[in-house]
């Protein structure tokens, strides 16, 4: 028995193992078929769900956008004279996409530019080879900025670029590329006012999206340029490239063009404002001359000397040449505040034309001081228009202390003095001291207005402080019963900003006191006379101690009837207003009347 159930058995163990291995099999047909699922719910997660982040990364990873930069604006004068403007500046680079095979490395490719660059500096000369990219910088623009033109020689001359084309097919690769530079024309004339640009980040938001981010166009750095940067650049376009999986540029997908910058016509006259900039620097004057249309309010000139070179990589900063006198100068008026408290006086009624002071060449104040007249022996007894024409510093002395506190306070509310004139220019522009009660209460709480204040502020000195551009709107004001906005840029409208109804007697006097002092044989400002012409003037000469020579001082208007033309000369530490200011600015206002 034990014999015949030995079969029996092995068949159950058979049966046993054969169970046993149809339950792993199962299980592992389990296994691999949940596996599947699994991989299938991944592949389906990421196709339907993560397609999107996919697509874009795969998109990043064979596109590249390039920022095109945009033709800045130009500067002109009024009768369309270039100033600033851009010109193309064409450059030689060599494009690693038309040298490559697409199964070079980097390492050949590096080789076979090294290579052409090598062969074309030979040819275009020493100082190309002298001043060719290296192989670290190759590799390090290969590395880093792949479908990008290396950039080889800039500001190409044109027998440069003449003598490339000529032999371009034997340096493949090698093409011009297109940029902009500033170029200024007349670069000594205005520089203050025009201002310049260096190679800046564009002004684009989202310039970090832009594969060449590191790219450099003009940006405005002082003067116009600076003020009026976001007009004159303009807005930058781009470039969508298509690249290979090495990133070597392939074509252009999309292309959004640039939009270049506004072109800006000034107010300024090139040939007044150089004329008037000539005649400082042949006597080597520092100071500032404007040329005013009391009219519109536009400024013909608007000089400031010394200037400096546009062109200059490194522009001169000696002697205050950055800085715009005829704005930011502030200088004691002298005897051109007469006019100004004539008319206020006479308005008030507190000077009648034909009343006469005694003038001995000098006033004697409290304490022993005097503040003396420039004819020492003295005028005798003088009236009005001849006090202007002679400036007599005793007759507007006296005048002013009859003004007393509150008249001084008065006159420095009528005029432009001590305030900005919210020009564009009003980031430059100085406020100055319109000298007064009101003032000095201000800036020192136990100081009282005497009348040594009151006399010296008669004859334009004490803390008496305006700026060359303030003078000239302060005389349009005087003349014509206007005061406009000044403006520099043509196109700006015009606007009257207040007006003041002078009564005809009072101005009529102090307009023939401005006439005596051209015409009048012992006028200070017999130097303003031209031919033909009848001018009015006002000279001035302002002490400023310290062993200095003092400011010249001249104010000019014609014709005289309805003058419209209002010039102001200023001379810093030059002398008598009349010798030294009043020939200048006769010399402009002659060319300006002869080009109406």
């Amino acid at each position: 028995m034990p014999e015949q159930n030995q079969p029996i058995q092995a068949n159950d163990n058979i049966c046993a193992e054969a169970q046993r291995r149809k339950r792993n099999s199962y299980a592992l047909l389990a296994f691999f078929t949940a596996l599947s699922l699994l991989l299938l719910v991944c592949l389906a997660a990421l196709q339907i769900f993560q397609n999107h982040s996919f697509v874009l990364q795969s998109q990043r990873q064979q596109t590249r956008k390039l920022y095109v930069p945009a033709k800045r604006g130009m500067l002109r004068d009024r009768h369309g004279n270039r100033l600033n403007y851009t010109v193309p500046m064409y450059s030689l680079v060599i494009r690693p996409d038309l040298i490559r095979d697409p199964r070079d490395t980097r390492r050949v490719t590096l080789e076979k530019i090294s290579a052409v660059i090598s062969e074309l500096a030979l040819y275009l000369g020493p100082d190309y080879y002298r001043f060719m990219p290296d192989r670290e910088q190759l590799a390090t623009h290969l590395n880093k900025r792949t479908p990008m033109p290396i950039p080889l020689w800039q500001d190409l001359d044109a027998h440069t670029m003449a003598r490339w084309n000529s032999r371009r097919l034997d340096f493949p690769g090698t093409e011009l590329m297109l940029s902009w530079k500033r170029q200024y024309a007349h670069p000594t004339v205005a520089s203050q006012l025009r201002g310049y640009t260096r190679p800046g980040e564009p002004e684009t938001p989202d310039l970090k999206d832009y594969w060449n981010a590191n790219f450099k166009e003009p940006v405005g750095k002082s003067g116009l340029e600076y003020l009026l940067n976001p007009e004159l650049r303009g807005s930058g376009g781009s470039e969508l490239l298509q690249t290979d999986v090495l990133s070597f540029r392939n074509t252009v997908l999309e292309s959004k063009p640039a939009v270049n910058g506004n072109d800006i016509t000034l107010t300024i006259d090139l040939e007044l404002q150089s004329l008037a900039e000539e005649l400082y620097a042949e006597r080597e004057y520092k100071g500032a001359l404007v040329l005013l249309d009391a009219g519109t309010g536009e400024l013909l000139v608007l000089a400031s000397c010394p200037g400096f070179n546009l062109n200059a990589s490194k522009p001169d900063s000696g002697q205050g040449a950055q800085f715009n006198r005829a704005v930011s100068g502030l200088y004691p008026p002298g005897s051109t505040i007469k006019p100004f408290m004539a008319i206020y006086a006479l308005e008030k009624g507190l000077l009648q034309s034909e009343r006469l002071y005694h003038c001995p060449g000098f006033l004697e104040l409290r304490g022993g001081r005097r503040i003396s007249c420039h004819k020492r022996q003295g005028h005798g007894s003088i009236a009005l228009l001849e006090a202007l024409s002679k400036s007599c510093n005793v007759f507007f002395c006296r005048l002013g202390q009859e003004m007393g506190p509150q008249g001084w306070d008065e006159l420095a509310d009528l005029f432009v003095f001590g305030r900005r004139l919210n020009t564009i220019l009003y980031r430059q522009e100085a406020e100055g001291i319109a000298y007064s009660p009101q003032w000095q209460k201000k800036q020192q709480k136990s100081v009282h207005w005497t009348e040594a204040d009151s006399a010296y502020a008669g004859i334009g000195q004490g803390k008496w402080l305006v700026t060359p551009l303030q003078m000239a709107l302060s005389y349009a004001m005087l003349l014509t019963g206007k005061q406009m906005q000044p403006k520099l840029l043509l196109d700006e409208p015009e606007q009257q900003l207040s007006s003041c109804n002078w009564q005809p007697e009072a101005q009529n006097h102090v307009i023939a006191g401005m006439q005596a002092c051209v015409y009048a044989p012992e006028g200070t400002g017999r130097a303003l006379q031209i031919p033909g012409h009848n001018i009015l003037g006002k000279t001035g000469t302002a002490e400023v101690g310290g062993g200095l020579l003092p400011h010249a001082w001249c104010v000019a208007a014609a014709p005289d009837e309805k003058p419209f033309l209002i010039g102001v000369a200023l001379v810093e530490n030059a002398g008598g207003g009349g010798k030294v200011a009043a020939p200048l600015l006769k010399k402009v206002m002659q060319t300006a009347i002869q080009k109406q």
